[in-house]
């Protein structure tokens, strides 16, 4: 497991497992909630984050890294390579480019 729990079992020995998804949500909502309050501290506006955006930037810092779809699609144990171009926003990134080109082009 990358997490461990620290919990000892009911004879007080270390129980080798893993941390629970709560649990990990719990850290990351504890983590946001640090984080934001630096923010507005700062004058800065709020993020929204999960462990489930973690997964998400794993999957597009792996795709930047290889440029190959197919990899991050089975990576993150997607199907088909089109919900992962949907999940990590290469569409979306897209059709920023295409949007800013034309926007460039008609100015």
């Amino acid at each position: 497991y990358v997490f461990t729990s620290r919990d000892s079992g009911s004879n007080n020995k270390r129980v080798d497992s893993h941390i629970s998804r709560s649990a990990c949500s719990q850290v990351a909502a504890s983590v946001k909630e640090a984080l934001n309050e630096t923010r507005s501290k700062k004058g800065l506006r709020a993020i929204s984050y999960s462990l489930h955006s973690t997964r998400k930037t794993a999957g597009y810092l792996l795709f930047s890294a290889t440029n190959n779809i197919e990899v991050v699609a089975e990576f993150l144990k997607h199907e088909n390579s089109t919900t992962t171009r949907r999940y990590i926003g290469l569409d979306d990134d897209e059709n920023q480019r295409s949007f800013d080109i034309l926007s460039q082009a008609l100015s």
